[in-house]
């Protein structure tokens, strides 16, 4: 039998070479984030962004109570526009709407629009107040 010594190097340069390691770590770390990124819009997909927080008609969900201080501009389904429980025109509740963030700033306006009111007109009486200078703006609901 030839046994022959093996030749061991005990100089302690021996390494483990990190590098590897370190990027499985990062590539995992950047999965689990945009996961968890993908997750929590697909679990609340109300709290997308937006600029201007909108409730539709009769939802099922409870809103908040209507604050005693809020201007109300009611639009029917004929065209008509209600604000302070006179009939108004467009180009009337702009300085109406001027005035009251001019006078009270930081007063919030509740928008209570008829279901067969079209979309484009909520959005330019709603455009019209964020121009005018309110900053928070509600669209009344009904419970179902």
């Amino acid at each position: 039998m030839n046994f022959r010594k093996q030749i061991t190097s005990d100089s302690g340069d021996d390494e483990i070479n990190l590098t590897p390691m370190i990027d499985i770590v990062f590539q995992l770390l950047i999965f689990f984030m945009v996961t968890s990124s993908f997750s929590n819009a697909v679990s609340n997909p109300s709290q997308q962004v937006s600029t201007i927080d909108v409730e539709l008609p009769r939802a099922s969900a409870r809103g908040a109570a209507m604050p005693s201080d809020a201007a109300v501009v009611v639009l029917h389904e004929d065209g008509s526009l209600i604000y302070r429980n006179q009939l108004t025109s467009l180009s009337a509740l702009e300085e109406d709407l001027k005035r009251l963030a001019k006078d009270k700033p930081g007063a919030p306006l509740v928008v209570q629009s008829d279901e067969k009111v079209p979309h484009g007109r909520v959005v330019k009486v709603m455009d019209l107040a964020k121009l005018s200078g309110i900053r928070t703006i509600s669209i009344a609901t009904e419970a179902k």
